[in-house]
């Protein structure tokens, strides 16, 4: 059987969708799970940057801007 949808819905309590929202590893498993590289930029309902990278934020900037040019 398939992998079933969920409905995405905003958490509407602050502390609980704070809590979600530190919790997410969803980018990191994907790219362990396919072997891709990713990065993440996200900023909190706060104004808070968080980045992921997959080996690293700076790696894939870096192979990026090598890729496209600089652009």
């Amino acid at each position: 059987m398939g992998k079933l949808k969920i409905e995405i819905k905003k958490i509407e309590k602050q502390k609980a969708r704070m809590v979600t929202f530190s919790k997410r590893r969803q980018a990191e498993e994907y790219a362990n799970i396919t072997g891709s590289q990713i990065t993440v930029l996200v900023f909190s309902s706060a104004g808070n940057p968080y980045v992921h990278g997959s080996p690293s934020f700076d790696a894939v900037i870096d192979k990026f801007l090598s890729v496209n040019g600089g652009a």
